[in-house]
């Protein structure tokens, strides 16, 4: 799929914000960005329930992260697998043998990460009383470097 199709396949990701307070979000400019860091494929993807970005970066077939997922035998190794070394956002928390940009199957591995965890803040939360005092909220920025940084280590092998 190119990338133009990929992008007219996830305009259906867009995100009604009518409901959310106003804060650092309200000057992004769209809910997902894709791109290339070297010869690695990354994408971000804002998250439709919570608004919160999620990350994530194409690892080829031939890559040591992928090769061992597969001698592991299962398509989501994320806690206890070869990605425990990277060093990304609360950690890798998403592997599949698909885009998550497109759901199609795919030759390689997409890794990702969410901001989604304890201190982060989320633009849409239904309940005030979930906000953790101290949260800090994850921009659309501070996910690209996040992601830069973790397709970087795909780059250099898999070392962080």
């Amino acid at each position: 799929m190119s990338w133009a199709a990929a992008l007219a396949h996830v305009a259906w990701r867009w995100v009604d914000r009518s409901g959310w307070p106003a804060g650092e979000w309200d000057d992004e400019p769209h809910n997902y960005d894709r791109w290339w860091h070297g010869d690695v494929q990354c994408a971000i993807i804002r998250n439709r329930t919570s608004g919160v970005w999620c990350g994530y970066a194409l690892i080829p077939a031939d890559h040591p992260w992928s090769q061992q997922a597969s001698d592991m035998g299962y398509d989501f190794p994320c806690l206890g697998g070869p990605f425990d070394s990277a060093e990304v956002h609360g950690g890798v928390t998403f592997a599949h043998r698909y885009d998550p940009s497109t759901g199609e199957g795919c030759e390689g591995l997409w890794v990702g990460f969410d901001c989604s965890h304890l201190y982060d803040r989320a633009p849409y939360v239904r309940d005030s009383a979930f906000i953790e005092p101290g949260s800090q909220y994850r921009s659309q920025a501070y996910a690209r470097q996040q992601t830069e940084g973790l397709a970087q280590q795909i780059a250099d092998g898999g070392q962080p």
